[in-house]
């Protein structure tokens, strides 16, 4: 028996041996290369503005410097706070420095973007994290995009397909209700390797496959567990052109999103909310707790901020269905409100949500309802009395100079 197992020691190191050389030659080649995982200011898909610099993070706005006695103040979130379509001095950020010198009066503020277009909470947790590992703040404000970001955190890719889109930060939560980051890369060149033939196998590509043994990991969504066709408003307004609807009759908006797997801005909304919506609740609740968690664990404050508006949250509140273009497929619609699901316990210290006047005049375009310079400013104003009512701005919190006009 002797000779027999010191043969099979032999072979089983030579190939562990091969193995291993296999692997540092892949690694040298960097062959398969991984497909990227998150994205900057490079990729944005809002990119707008010509390049006018970013911060030392790759990530669009003023770069990061301050004094040892300044406030600090960083501005985390997606492509409403990167604002691709306005210039530099006009982006969020330096609209709330503005603000907080002038008109309350603290000269030291500081105020950093940490945003990227696509971004959802996994992605900006990730960010902040690499934020702090160079740098210092007092004060991290999310500003939270209800209409985006549930549905985003549930998913390793951005898309509102159900082909894969870029891939992002992901994380997941166990059986136990806590909350993991996942890899969506395997750790060496050969497991890459042995997934992308197994890929190919299956007659699709990379990310395509990846994604499928992701919807595996999840609990089912809608187009799992498929019932009934609702009884849909007649009023049919395409989902590009709903956020002009000005009428009061309730409505149904067709679009080309997946909104039967729940990848869409209509989830989730489900007015039977699948289990994957509610995981999408879940996750995005956690996913805060764990930046707040990080904030806290560098010494500075953390609050998320949500701003309802006139346009998007009056509109959605009158969608009573949805219907595919694709497929015809229809779903019943509930969406009141858009932050109530963040209304908990854990949460609600953290919480900033304040109401924009009616004005039609705020967003880029009736394509583009993100918020243009105006919307941004009255957006930035009301934060920062939200802050001041709150008492987490320093002194001495007082006007300094008559209120901006936007």
């Amino acid at each position: 028996m002797k000779p027999i197992l010191l043969a099979a020691a032999t072979v089983l190191l030579a190939l562990l041996i091969a193995l291993g050389v296999t692997e540092a030659v892949l690694r040298v080649a960097d062959y398969p290369a991984a497909p990227p995982i998150g994205w900057k200011w490079d990729e944005s898909p809002h990119r707008d503005q010509p390049d006018t610099g970013t911060n030392q993070m790759g990530l669009r706005g003023q770069p990061i410097d301050y004094k040892p006695g300044d406030f600090v103040v960083v501005l985390l979130g997606d492509s409403q706070v990167e604002a691709g379509t306005s210039v530099p001095e006009q982006m969020p950020a330096r609209m709330l420095e503005r603000l907080l010198r002038q008109q309350y009066g603290i000269s030291n503020a500081r105020v950093f973007s940490i945003a990227g277009a696509g971004w959802g909470t996994d992605q900006e947790y990730t960010n902040l994290q690499e934020y702090f590992r160079h740098y210092r703040a007092d004060l991290v404000l999310l500003w939270f995009t209800a209409v985006n970001d549930y549905w985003e955190n549930g998913y390793l890719d951005r898309s509102t397909e159900l082909t894969a889109g870029h891939f992002k930060p992901t994380f997941e939560l166990d059986g136990a209700g806590v909350l993991r980051a996942h890899a969506i890369v395997p750790p060496t060149k050969l497991q890459l390797l042995l997934h992308k033939a197994l890929a190919r196998v299956a007659g699709v590509d990379y990310p395509n496959w990846r994604l499928q043994r992701w919807l595996r990991r999840i609990p089912p969504s809608s187009a799992e567990r498929p019932g009934a066709s609702p009884a849909c408003p007649a009023t049919v307004i395409e989902q590009k052109q709903m956020w002009t609807y000005a009428g009061n009759a309730p409505i149904t908006v067709s679009t080309d999103e997946d909104f039967e797997h729940n990848r869409s801005h209509f989830s989730p909304w489900g007015k039977e909310p699948s289990e994957r919506e509610k995981y999408q609740i879940r996750i995005t609740r956690a996913l805060l707790g764990q930046v707040a968690a990080e904030t806290e664990a560098h010494g500075a404050q953390f609050r998320f901020f949500y701003p309802y508006r006139p346009d998007l949250d009056v509109v959605l509140s009158k969608v009573r269905c949805v219907r595919s273009i694709l497929t015809g497929a229809s779903a019943a619609i509930d969406a009141p409100d858009l932050l109530r699901p963040l209304d908990t316990a854990q949460l609600r210290p953290y919480r900033i949500a304040f109401s924009l006047a009616p004005d039609h005049g705020i967003t880029v375009s009736e394509s583009d309802i993100h918020f243009n310079d105006k919307g941004d400013l009255l957006a930035m104003q009301a934060l920062a009395d939200s802050l001041m009512k709150q008492g987490v701005l320093p002194g001495p919190k007082v006007v300094k100079s008559p209120r901006i006009v936007p």
